[in-house]
């Protein structure tokens, strides 16, 4: 029996899918435990910081399943698969979460967001009317989750995927050994 050549789409919506799904369960556990920290940059940052460890797993699994080896496309391409549909999912629960599960979230969320802006400005030693001047399109700022919006943002996520797609396969590529025998 022929050792099958793994399927580059299946396996990365596969991971897709897990990454999307490990994103929706820490959001979720963030809204339920403090939703406070859905405004935290460091969570944020944290967050990020995972989900790039989560897309290099599935490179180096789909590499290690062919023998060691992946070119820089098929690296591009699971990554950029994996991003997408993570993206897609995650976009899809925020949807829901903000405009179905908890509709006064967005009010939530732009209240602290002024909060923190305001705190951080006071810390390093704005005036009133300088933080007056920032915080005034944030009040201004709708944070409902509307189509829209969620397409924007999907579009963005993907856009940024795709950059850390390429930093990814940079690192991450092998090409096969030529073994010419002649």
């Amino acid at each position: 029996m022929e050792n099958e050549k793994p399927n580059l789409v299946q396996h990365a919506l596969k991971f897709g899918l897990i990454m999307g799904l490990f994103n929706i369960v820490l959001q979720l556990g963030i809204y339920i435990v403090k939703k406070e920290l859905l405004v935290s940059f460091w969570v944020a940052f944290a967050a990020i910081v995972v989900t790039i460890v989560l897309a290099i797993y599935p490179i180096r699994n789909f590499r290690s399943q062919q023998g060691g080896s992946i070119t820089f496309k098929d690296a591009f391409l699971i990554g950029f698969i994996v991003f997408a549909g993570s993206g897609l999912l995650t976009n899809v629960f925020q949807y829901l979460l903000y405009n179905f599960i908890d509709p006064q979230l967005p009010d939530f969320i732009k209240e602290k967001a002024i909060e923190k802006t305001v705190g951080l400005m006071e810390r390093f030693g704005a005036g009133q009317e300088e933080i007056a001047k920032a915080i005034e399109p944030l009040e201004k700022e709708d944070f409902k989750q509307t189509p829209s919006k969620l397409g924007t943002s999907f579009l963005g996520n993907v856009m940024m995927g795709a950059f850390l797609s390429l930093l990814i396969a940079l690192f991450t590529r092998k090409n096969p050994k030529n073994h010419n025998i002649e």
